[in-house]
């Protein structure tokens, strides 16, 4: 009994913590950074940017297309949000919320997001 006790506590702050979901909004948003990268590397291969997220996977097996901050204690998992724009693209997480369109949503970072040179779109 002692032993379900501290398995359920460690996996409540191991997972499902607000500091928990904090540490996965640090890791959605360096897996975003590295995702835009493969797709703008797509877009040079290919002359556009891919129609899903998926495709990526064809240039690298191991882009990090699922979205940390969806995952439940379910194990259900989504992608990151993306949706190309025909020039540009949008890709987002829901954020700690879940719910997209929300403050919390987290975009690509760059230092400089006006004077970048890739297709994303913030908003």
């Amino acid at each position: 009994m002692c032993s379900m006790l501290i398995s359920g506590y460690c996996y409540y702050q191991l997972f499902l913590s607000e500091e928990a979901q904090v540490r996965k909004a640090r890791i959605a948003q360096i897996e975003i950074n590295e995702l835009v990268k493969d797709i703008e590397f797509w877009k040079t291969q290919h002359g556009n940017y891919p129609d899903s997220l998926k495709q990526v996977l064809s240039i690298d097996r191991l882009a990090p297309l699922v979205d940390p901050l969806s995952s439940s204690w379910r194990g259900r998992t989504e992608l990151f949000r993306y949706e190309n724009l025909g020039n540009r693209y949008r890709i987002f997480s829901v954020g700690i919320d879940k719910t997209a369109g929300t403050d919390d949503d987290i975009f690509p970072d760059f230092n400089n997001p006006g004077n970048n040179k890739f297709g994303f779109s913030n908003r």
